[in-house]
């Protein structure tokens, strides 16, 4: 301990070189350590930094992605006010009448067999009562 105090009270006077001249690796180790330690702590606050950054970028693309689906959304139900409906009440009322002409189809006896059945359906097919996916 009283070395440490006499280097230190050494250090400050300025007489390293003159009362210490026995310890040139102590003032080489102390400035490797020196710079090891600076160099840690830039790449610490670096690494901070970098971290902080692509935290922030991902918060913005998240609002930025939450904001378009409000938009899209908004001008989807804009739209639909605009049409009040009517395309898909047309496009669900046909659908509906070709499903219905379809069920129309009379379902055979026994005593008329599957071919009457199968050959109505075909026409309906071949008219194209019958809407095609």
């Amino acid at each position: 301990m009283i070395f440490i105090q006499k280097f230190a009270i050494t250090c400050r006077v300025g007489l390293w070189n003159k009362q210490m001249p026995y310890f040139p690796s102590v003032s080489d180790e102390w400035s490797r350590d020196l710079k090891s330690v600076r160099y840690r702590n830039s790449v610490h606050v670096e690494v901070r930094d970098r971290t902080a950054a692509k935290l922030e970028q991902h918060e913005q693309l998240s609002i930025e992605k939450l904001r378009l689906e409000m938009e899209l959304s908004r001008i989807a139900n804009q739209s639909a006010n605009q049409n009040n409906g009517q395309t898909s009440r047309v496009k669900s009322l046909d659908e509906i009448v070709k499903m219905v002409r379809l069920l129309t189809v009379k379902v055979p006896n026994k005593s008329d067999g599957w071919k009457y059945f199968f050959s109505s359906l075909e026409k309906a097919f071949a008219s194209e009562m019958v809407m095609t996916s």
